[in-house]
């Protein structure tokens, strides 16, 4: 985390900055409890415990404002490396076995608002009225961020107009793959469960074990079938652990023969898919007894995804841009990891 923090711009006055740790102590404070970041600054002025939990030295209180910057200067690359340490440190303790691993996918819905063809326009014409600047010279460097800056809008606004124009005037079928939903998050894709359901978000594939840690966490681009994402995660299993699992169990919309295929090149015994899928036991490599205790063990990553969502902070990313975007979602995943691995609040 020390190269997430440039110290070349930091003041020599002033009061001292929150070490390491206790920036990393306060993203899973944040993630872990109910509170708003007004809250959150309060309790770590005023609850011991709190205090304690972050290792906030004596007459230390981090403002809403000041721990906010901190905590963002965290890149996801970084979050993920912790993952994976968390992981490497997890198995070297034997705190649980990989002989079975469960397969799901999750959106995570991103903040903004219903995209509209009117709003979106709008918000294209406000944004570059605004960036017009105030005085007609400037120096060369802020010169260089404001065309940037102008550039980036313009692009993004012409967009808007193209697929306005596109899908009122021409009556045109724009696919989902070229519109622009938002102009402050034109990252965002778009995921439609059913014509009625459209969704505003990313989608997410993991992996957990019996205990609910997670092995394998990746965030997608596009909407990709979870068909695709089934190879993936025997890639990362067979680079990232010492041994292949025994079993691997997904849903049924993994399934497929070339995957059964690849899974037992890789030394999977047991590869399962709890729905129909045109694959019948023998070809899965199970019996009846054993497919009907894998399926039932798949469903627990039902709950698994439930708990980040409901409890971690997964389902809505609330943070700007995709890097902010992608940093949240790391800091939901690596919570839970963190405190599977012994270091609960």
């Amino acid at each position: 985390m020390a190269r997430d923090f440039d110290k070349a711009n930091v003041a020599s006055t002033g009061a001292c900055g929150l070490s390491i740790e206790s920036i990393l102590r306060c993203l899973v404070l944040k993630q872990t409890t109910p509170l708003s970041d007004h809250k959150l600054a309060f309790h770590l002025c005023d609850s011991p415990t709190y205090r304690a939990f972050a290792r906030l030295r004596a007459g230390q209180s981090p403002g809403k404002s000041a721990r906010q910057a901190t905590v963002r200067r965290i890149q996801p690359d970084t979050l993920s490396q912790i993952h994976r340490l968390l992981l490497s440190d997890w198995l070297a303790q034997d705190k649980g076995s990989l002989d079975a691993l469960r397969i799901d996918s999750t959106a995570v819905v991103i903040h903004i608002a219903r995209p509209l063809d009117s709003g979106l326009l709008e918000d294209g014409v406000r944004v570059l009225s605004r960036e017009q600047p105030a005085r007609p010279a400037m120096a060369d460097d802020k010169a260089k961020v404001w065309i940037d800056e102008v550039e980036h809008y313009r692009g993004l606004l012409l967009r808007i107009i193209d697929q306005t124009r596109r899908r009122v005037f021409y009556g045109e079928s724009v696919p989902a793959s070229e519109k622009l939903v938002s102009l402050f998050e034109p990252h965002t894709d778009i995921i439609a469960k059913s014509s009625r359901n459209i969704q505003y978000d990313h989608k997410v594939n993991l992996a957990t074990e019996q205990h609910g840690f997670i092995t394998y966490f990746n965030i997608e681009n596009g909407n990709p079938t979870d068909a695709t994402l089934y190879r993936p995660v025997l890639d990362a299993c067979q680079a990232d652990y010492p041994s292949t699992p025994e079993s691997v169990v997904a849903d049924g919309g993994y399934a497929s023969h070339d995957h059964v295929r690849q899974a037992r090149q890789r030394g999977v015994k047991c590869a399962v898919f709890n729905q129909s899928s045109g694959l019948g036991l023998h070809e899965m490599g199970v019996k009846e007894k054993t497919f009907a205790a894998l399926r039932n063990f798949r469903a627990g990553v039902e709950g698994n995804i439930s708990e980040l969502k409901r409890v971690f902070g997964l389902d809505r990313a609330r943070c700007k841009g995709q890097q902010g975007f992608n940093a949240y979602v790391w800091s939901s995943a690596l919570t839970p990891t963190r405190q599977a691995a012994g270091e609960t609040v």
